[in-house]
């Protein structure tokens, strides 16, 4: 997905997700419009682990004022618009 195409999606009421595996830790990046704010979930855990959130390595939730705050956000955490898919 383009940059452009991110922040579309987010602008239009439509979520991006970006599922990954680094070594041993599988994670999923999730944002989307919630009213007037943006809000961007992070879940990461050792692979198998997803079903228990106790033994997640990360997990957090962000607000965003616009869709480029997120992007903005995205793009310092090591990731990019093209990580993501609709």
């Amino acid at each position: 997905m383009t940059s452009s195409g991110f922040l579309r999606r987010l602008e239009t009421g439509r979520p991006v997700n970006c599922p990954y595996n680094r070594g041993d830790l599988s994670g999923m990046v999730s944002a989307w419009r919630y009213g007037d704010v943006f809000i961007l979930t992070w879940e990461e855990c050792k692979a198998g682990d997803v079903h228990n959130e106790n033994l997640y390595t990360r997990d957090e939730r962000h607000t965003f004022p616009t869709p480029t705050d997120v992007l903005d956000f995205v793009t310092s955490s090591g990731l990019s618009a093209s990580d993501f898919r609709p």
